[in-house]
This record gives C-alpha cells, sequence and structure tokens, in this order.
C-alpha cells in the first residue's frame, strides 16, 4: 500500500519519456494515512543515460544531504532503455554510498544500463520489468584495438561492479550471452537467481 500511494504520487508529479535524453530532478512527498507523516524524497531519473548524468545526480544527492533530508526516506525512481554503462556504474555507486532505495513502479523499465544502476541500490523494489542485453565497451573502441581484449576487460569491469554491490556475477556473463540488439527480460526466478531481488 506504501508502494501504491507513493507511485500514483509521483506520476502525478513527473512524466516519463523513453528513448531520448534522461530527464532527472527531485520529487518530495508524504505517505499518506501514516503518524507522524513519513516523509519520502525522491531522484527520479527517466530516459537515457548519457555523460553528465551521473554529476546532476550527484548535484541532487548533495542538496538532499545538505538540506538534511538525509534523514527522511530517499529513494531512486527509474524508468530507462539503457544507455552508457560506465556513467550508469558512476550513479549506481553514488546511490549506494548515499543510502538510496532504487524502485522500478509497475508498467515501467530498467532496460541495458539501467540495470547497472538498478544493481546499486541500497534495497531494490522491483514491480517493473528487467531487461538485460549484451553490452558494448564502456570506452570508444579505435580501429587498432583489439575487440576481443576490450569486450574481455568490459565484461571483468562488470563482474567486478555487480560483486561489489552484492549482486551475483553471472549476471555480466548472462548479458555477455545475449546475441547483439536482444533483450532478455528476466522473471521471478532470475531476479533472486542474481540476487536483484533479495528473497521470495
Amino acid at each position: 500500500m506504501r508502494n501504491l500511494v507513493f507511485i500514483l504520487v509521483i506520476l502525478s508529479v513527473f512524466s516519463f519519456s523513453l528513448g531520448e535524453a534522461a530527464e532527472i530532478g527531485l520529487s518530495r512527498s508524504e505517505l499518506a494515512r501514516t503518524f507522524p507523516p513519513v516523509k519520502i524524497v525522491a531522484v527520479i531519473i527517466s530516459g537515457q543515460i548519457e555523460n553528465g548524468d551521473a554529476k546532476k545526480v550527484e548535484a541532487l544527492l548533495s542538496e538532499i544531504n545538505r538540506t538534511g533530508e538525509n534523514r527522511q526516506i530517499r529513494r531512486l525512481l527509474i524508468h530507462s532503455p539503457g544507455g552508457l554503462a560506465g556513467e550508469a556504474m558512476q550513479i549506481g555507486r553514488l546511490i549506494r554510498a548515499n543510502n538510496v532505495e532504487v524502485f522500478i513502479p509497475r508498467e515501467l523499465s530498467c532496460i541495458s544500463a539501467c540495470v547497472l544502476i538498478l544493481a546499486g541500490g541500497a534495497t531494490r523494489t522491483i514491480a517493473g520489468q528487467v531487461g538485460i542485453d549484451h553490452p558494448h565497451f564502456l570506452s570508444t573502441a579505435g580501429p587498432g584495438d583489439n575487440v576481443p581484449a576490450l569486450l574481455d576487460q568490459t565484461r571483468k569491469i562488470m563482474r567486478n561492479y555487480f560483486k561489489s554491490m552484492g549482486v551475483s556475477e553471472s549476471l555480466a556473463d548472462a548479458m555477455f550471452s545475449l546475441p547483439d540488439g536482444v533483450v532478455h527480460f528476466l522473471g521471478q526466478d532470475e531476479l533472486y537467481l542474481y540476487r536483484l531481488k533479495s528473497s521470495h
């Protein structure tokens, strides 16, 4: 019920975009029927993850901490088709360091690089869809670069990242096993298997 109230509040003040540059902002709300009132401050990310988005999230988290809202429930609400994996990992590390919950509401989705942000959540509530695909390089490959070596390096970095977030390293392997251009939406059993959800 608490999550449902929060979804309705957020959707009433924020419109989601998909496939465009991410819109990043703050929303403040209170959970209904609680005494004393429970306040929530939410960072909202909607759209494609691009260069500079981690700095925007960092600025918002700094504002929350500066205004004393670190004593309230802090939540990241996300709806994204993916984007830059390196930027997503930076955001994931930021939200973990700031003890931020990640929430994917019903009817919304977190796909591709967005899963790296999801992994960073101090806790993760998943009511929507989570999709994985084959990752690209973390940096641009040049004409003389060893592509298999770059892919292997990217895989190792992602495995280490997931491990540091308490998520199964095998999630990175599952991503790299997919053909290019194919998105696989994780079922409930897979969310538990990869430890994106902590318990049944």
